[in-house]
């Protein structure tokens, strides 16, 4: 009888391989260096199961490769994204999973834009591949378009499984009429290790020559961390920082990121109160939540939100309307503040109204961890394969 599942590539294209047991291939646009960890330790997980999990890798579009996160892990295959710009969004309209067969289920991106996406779907309705959607599930990032919430809602409706990033989708979800049992909340996380580790650990030698060279006043200082694009206001948090220094001019600020605004970033640092130290690791972080009050984010928060719960200080915001999933991990006034409107008097108040208070880290602060979010998205990996 004919092998009905999928087939997969081999890794750097060595040919074609039809695997034994189960079988689930993932489609990720690109893996950024944060990703790395977790696709790791889910195919160490699924294959405790006998499972084998491959993952299928893209291209970053332009203003994700500006970031300098982009990786290529051995143990993944490639293909190359096409992106076009079509109602002035980037478009990937490339469709891989035309390459790749034979497995008992795939994961793909929800996405109403996605090809690859919609063409998983409309296989899994006529054969027997088992498809699971992953992602935010509800629109957080961006106003939902009328066109994607319709062929978002059929997707939902016709997938084996949903991962949703955080219960928010899981209940957006719901509400579109998916059972509860064919979804799993992932609980996204970052891994965040090395950070712990650099905490419990930090120099105070070290802590102190920072401070000094870059003249780092007690206090009165916070931080940016997070991709230098346009989705963080990198122009609305300067207008606010230039609004404080009418009357705090003591007040600096440290920039950890890369991305497409890096030129703008690097006028900005000409003034000495503003420290840009590239993209931060694990050590820079942990000398970030030794210094600095606050971590200032005006714009979208994402999986910050978790590496400033294990740094122990808050995220300052505004109420602006899109913010990533990750920030239904924050409690506001406590490990979020948010300004009382979204304008630049509003979050410079803010601003000064926290770094004219003394800083305090908080230990006792919990955000999912990668390990759980491993367990989750393995345990949905194995409900969908047995439904």
């Amino acid at each position: 009888m004919r092998d009905s599942r999928l087939w997969v590539p081999l890794p750097r294209g060595g040919g074609w391989e039809a695997l034994s047991g189960r079988t689930v291939a993932i489609f990720q646009p690109y893996i950024p260096w944060y990703r790395v960890k977790f696709f790791e330790t889910l195919i160490q997980s699924l294959a405790a199961q006998a499972v084998t999990c491959t993952i299928i890798s893209g291209d970053p579009a332009p203003a994700q490769d500006a970031r300098g996160d982009a990786t290529h892990p051995e143990w993944t295959p490639e293909y190359h994204s096409a992106y076009r710009t079509i109602f002035h969004r980037q478009v990937d309209i490339s469709v891989p999973l035309l390459r790749s067969a034979r497995t008992d289920a795939v994961i793909v991106g929800h996405l109403g834009s996605s090809l690859n996406t919609n063409l998983a779907v409309l296989r899994g309705l006529v054969g027997s591949t088992r498809v699971g959607l992953w992602g935010h599930i509800r629109s957080y990032t961006a106003d939902p378009n009328a066109i994607d919430v319709v062929v978002e809602r059929w997707q939902l409706r016709h997938a084996d499984h949903v991962f949703a990033y955080t219960r928010g989708g899981t209940e957006h979800a719901l509400a579109a009429g998916v059972l509860p049992r064919k979804i799993t909340t992932v609980m996204n996380a970052v891994d965040t290790s090395e950070l712990a580790q650099a905490l419990r650990g930090f120099d105070e030698e070290s802590v102190r020559v920072f401070r000094e060279t870059y003249g780092l006043p007690d206090g009165r200082t916070v931080a940016f961390v997070g991709a230098l694009d346009r989705s963080k206001r990198i122009a609305f948090l300067m207008e606010c920082l230039e609004r404080v220094w009418e009357t705090d001019p003591d007040v600096h600020v440290i920039v950890g990121g890369r991305g497409e605004l890096e030129s703008v970033i690097e006028r900005w640092a000409r003034d000495e109160r503003v420290v840009w130290i590239g993209r931060a690791g694990a050590a820079e972080k942990a000398i970030i939540a030794q210094v600095a009050s606050a971590i200032v984010m005006p714009g979208r928060i994402g999986l910050i939100a978790n590496e400033a719960l294990l740094m122990g200080i808050p995220i300052l915001t505004t109420p602006w309307p899109y913010h990533a999933p990750e920030v239904e991990y924050l409690v506001e006034g406590e490990s979020m503040r948010t300004s009382a409107s979204n304008t630049v008097g509003s979050f410079s108040s803010l601003l000064v109204d926290v770094v004219g208070s003394a800083p305090q880290r908080h230990l006792d602060w919990h955000a999912p961890t990668l390990d759980d979010m491993v367990a989750n998205f393995s345990r949905g990996v194995l409900t969908m394969l047995s439904d």
